[in-house]
């Protein structure tokens, strides 16, 4: 059988900055590409491409903040992102959005890969309501996005500080690009790396084409606690990444990784357990890896999608 091309994108600062992460930590069986209009932030980025959209009409030195000049460097750009992306059958694309390259790229990018045929999952961060004209301009890109993509999975700033407290602004950062650089390639290995449950691309296909707004649920339990099974559910759907009511959500696939101790029956119980607060006609689909250095541990990102009001739900209302 031929495996799925899948191609993994990130769009402007913040998603450069999360390809080099999925980049530095080892990706099997995806393309990593970084585009941006920032020049110099390009030049740093860890990926397996990198291509320079406007500098025709920026010479390389970012949007400004500007998403209106992000969306024209875009457009100029798509026959080079095209050549990237064209033949893929899975387009996961990353980017913060409140700025101007990620706001003004990424819907662009979403409806050209939708356009070739490919399976096409974005996920966004979106910066604080108090930082008020980058939060316009990020709600604003979100609605857009949400036309072109199968699914944006969000994870909102506000709502991410508010589980981590006693960091600072920028760990908060850092933390929220790592845990989408670690769902991404969790989510990549189940598909492509043999694993004691993968999942395909038509299991993907279940969860998230056409499913609009979705959002994460992180957790992993200590080593050596008791009933870590209902440890890393409670601990998983105590973090979602954006406010939001998943009780009427249609999809969710739970990724879970565990040492040579754990068994189906373990991640079966943790996935049917995840499952039950969802709507229960939700398709729920699940896969495990199994990786030394996990003895004792599971970790789980269980990606929730088809969230009822979309963007409405989140509180994204522009006023």
């Amino acid at each position: 059988m031929i495996p799925p091309k899948i191609v993994i994108l990130g769009c402007g600062d913040i998603g450069n900055d999360i390809i080099s992460c999925i980049h530095r930590s080892g990706i099997t069986g995806a393309d990593a590409i970084s585009v941006n209009t920032d020049t110099e932030h390009l030049k740093g980025t860890q990926a397996d491409k990198r291509i320079t959209i406007g500098k025709a009409l920026k010479g390389g030195r970012g949007a400004g903040g500007c998403p209106i000049m992000g969306g024209r460097a875009a457009r100029n750009g798509i026959p080079t992102i095209n050549s990237g992306i064209e033949s893929a059958d899975l387009v996961l694309i990353t980017a913060g959005l409140g700025g101007g390259t990620g706001s003004g790229a990424l819907p662009l990018i979403a409806e050209s890969a939708r356009d070739n045929g490919s399976l096409v999952i974005c996920f966004v961060t979106i910066p604080p309501e108090t930082e008020r004209y980058p939060w316009i301009t990020a709600v604003r890109a979100l609605k857009e996005t949400l036309k072109y993509a199968d699914s944006v999975i969000v994870l909102d700033y506000q709502k991410f500080a508010s589980q981590f407290p006693g960091i600072s602004p920028r760990e908060h950062y850092q933390k929220m690009d790592q845990m989408i650089a670690d769902s991404i390639r969790e989510m990549t290995d189940l598909v492509m790396v043999p694993s004691l449950i993968n999942v395909g691309l038509e299991d993907l296909r279940a969860i998230f084409k056409n499913k609009g707004m979705g959002l994460l649920l992180a957790g992993e339990s200590e080593d050596g606690t008791s009933n870590k099974n209902e440890r890393v559910r409670q601990n998983s759907l105590a973090h979602p990444t954006a406010d939001a009511d998943i009780t009427g959500a249609s999809g969710c696939l739970v990724c879970m990784t565990g040492g040579p101790d754990i068994n189906r029956f373990d991640a079966e119980d943790i996935a049917t357990a995840i499952g039950s607060v969802l709507d229960r006609h939700a398709d729920v689909v699940w896969g495990l890896n199994v990786k030394n250095g996990m003895e004792g541990k599971i970790r789980v990102f269980a990606f929730v999608t088809g969230l009822m009001n979309g963007a409405d739900s989140l509180r994204y209302e522009i006023s």
